[in-house]
């Protein structure tokens, strides 16, 4: 046989052989067949507390646990534990309020062997001091006979309370969606559930006529007042928020419906399109002599609204400033020679009297971080790591974008092309449905309703939906005019013109100028890397053609200008949205357990 193939099954056969002992710890499951919790009260105000589980090992098993709160002023007395099918040894703690009972199991009286696929009941034996409370009027235990802690949910649950009388006595179970049985067996109410969830608590409580117990119960809580009424009104309180509460998940769906029914009913009012006789497919021009920055405004980008700037139409706004002589390069003989990365601007003296404002703005911004005369954006951007300075730059940069809208595209204009009105009652809607999941999500978590699971979905469908209403683009909802749609295509094919490579290639600009206007309209349209591509294949022949030393706009976006620029805003921007967000403290529970 071959040698190869020998080793092969050898390394199956040793690989076989380890899989048990790899998996013999994940091989094994227990569960709790059966629960059997005892309550009775004697007239001394004490709490004699039997309980008796019953858990089926599949697997190797070393023990259980049983954690038991104890509030503040409350003891826990006389505890034993027994086990039926396993011999044991019992160690118990105190930890933070509870009484932890660790219950290690073997199937030897030695005490040396782990338990194995077998049923083992274990028993705990307690009295509980100052849980009853005394009133003048009742006795009251409140106690979860089956806490919301455990690791493993219980099949076949009984909780007995056992009282001297049960005449005259009032019981409540809780929470209110409780699907077993209660009944009275002569002075023994006896509650029955197939199935209890680990996290789902039984609480049982019930007053008990104060003439039940001594006239001086030394190891109840006495507490000098009528407590019956409060009680009751505790309790009716209780319910009548839980049938709100089941109330408020339905409610949920109910205002989930309504908001996609109102947001499709909203964009088919005021956001279909209207129909143009154009049906160009490409632009090799620009459509329109509209600047590049205005473009940037006026043209949606994925989640970009009409009429608002992003980070393109400022760099776009530096180019064309470049490109038009205001702004220029002094470390060219560096970058080209490889001496340097980073690219340096300064100011020209030609005369700004021609230019917007908007321009000469973008100019003062950039000059706010100078240094010795020069723009460097490296040194920008380490500044801006600076939270003082990323927040001065935040505000002059807002500005400029504010100021640009309010001045270049004005309502009256923006109106010519696009209505917006629709995308604004979208948002406005989704603002409100927002809120409204937010609170419900807040005031239905964790209230044990029976529709709780449905509601705190319904909660979360709620907000995700509302946030992605928030998030639409104004073309979502809004509407061209037959002007502003006719607009908006075309330049949607110019785009496509300048971001596919082959079609450039083969319909080339005719001059640098000209492919120095593509590359700032490419920048302002976010597709700039296809047409700077272009450029330096076709107009430079892979930058062998010494022509592009001249070309300050080619060289800004070629070799790192516009990348230097885009991190210095980033930087700027991330620098104050940078928060600390603390935890959320918790509360405590009924108590639990497990196996190990």
């Amino acid at each position: 046989m071959d040698k190869k193939i020998v080793g092969i099954l050898i390394i199956l056969t040793i690989a076989l052989a380890l899989i048990p002992t790899i998996t013999a710890d994940d091989d094994r499951s227990y569960d709790i067949t059966r629960g059997i919790v005892n309550l009775t009260v004697d007239s001394n105000g004490n709490l004699q507390v039997l309980e008796t589980y019953t858990y089926d090992f599949k697997g190797t098993f070393h023990g259980v646990n049983r954690e038991i709160p104890v509030k503040d002023g409350e003891g826990l007395t006389n505890y034993s534990v027994t086990t039926d099918g396993a011999y044991n040894s019992v160690s118990v703690s105190n930890e933070d309020n509870y009484k932890e009972f660790t219950v290690n199991l073997y199937k030897d009286p030695a005490k040396t062997q782990a338990i194995s696929d077998c049923e083992v009941n274990v028993t705990y034996n307690y009295t509980m001091k100052n849980t009853v409370k005394i009133y003048n009027d009742v006795g009251e235990v409140q106690y979860k006979v089956w806490g919301g802690e455990w690791d493993q949910g219980i099949s076949n649950f009984t909780a007995c309370l056992n009282v001297p009388s049960r005449n005259g006595v009032e019981y409540w179970i809780n929470p209110k969606n409780f699907d077993g049985t209660s009944k009275w067996t002569q002075n023994t109410l006896q509650l029955h559930t197939d199935y209890r969830e680990s996290d789902e608590y039984i609480e049982l409580r019930a007053a008990i006529p104060r003439s039940e117990f001594n006239p001086n119960p030394t190891d109840g809580n006495i507490i000098n007042k009528n407590g019956l009424d409060e009680i009751k009104k505790i309790q009716s309180e209780y319910n009548t928020k839980y049938d709100i509460a089941n109330m408020g998940c339905v409610s949920t769906i109910i205002l989930e419906f309504i908001y996609i029914v109102s947001v499709v009913g909203i964009y088919l009012k005021y956001g279909r399109e209207p129909k143009i006789e154009y049906n160009g497919i490409y632009e090799r021009e620009p459509p329109t002599d509209d600047s590049p920055t205005f473009i940037n405004a006026m043209i949606p980008d994925r989640f970009k609204n009409v009429g608002d700037l992003n980070d393109n139409g400022f760099k776009a706004c530096i180019m064309e400033l470049i490109n038009d002589g205001y702004l220029k390069i002094v470390n060219r003989d560096n970058i080209t020679e490889n001496k340097s990365n980073n690219i340096r601007l300064e100011v020209t003296d030609k005369d700004q009297s021609n230019l917007e404002f908007y321009q000469k703005h973008a100019i003062n911004i950039l000059k706010g971080f100078m240094y010795n005369g020069v723009i460097d954006f490296k040194m920008m951007e380490n500044d801006l790591k600076n939270e003082e300075n990323a927040e001065r730059f935040n505000n002059v940069y807002r500005a400029w974008k504010t100021s640009f809208i309010s001045r270049n595209i004005p309502e009256s204009i923006k109106r010519e092309y696009f209505d917006d009105t629709g995308s604004v009652y979208i948002k406005i809607l989704s603002l409100i449905i927002l809120v409204t999941g937010i609170i419900l999500g807040y005031f239905l978590f964790g209230t044990n309703v029976e529709l709780e699971s449905i509601g705190f979905v319904g909660s979360i469908a709620l907000i995700v939906s509302s946030i992605i209403g928030l998030l639409l683009p104004s073309t979502f909802g809004g509407r061209w005019s037959k002007e502003g749609k006719e607009f908006e295509m075309k330049w949607l094919n110019f785009k496509k013109y300048l971001n596919d490579y082959s079609l450039i290639k083969e319909y080339p600009p005719e001059s640098i100028e000209i492919w120095n206007k593509y590359l700032i309209y490419a920048t302002a349209l976010g597709v700039a890397k296809t047409v700077e591509k272009a450029m330096n294949s076709i107009a430079y022949n892979n930058i062998t053609d010494s022509y592009y030393y001249n070309n300050d706009v080619f060289m800004f976006s070629y070799f790192g200008g516009m990348n230097a620029l885009e991190s210095a805003i980033t930087t700027g921007i991330n620098t104050i949205n940078t928060y600390d967000i603390g935890d959320i403290g918790g509360g405590s529970g009924g108590g639990g357990g497990g196996a190990f």
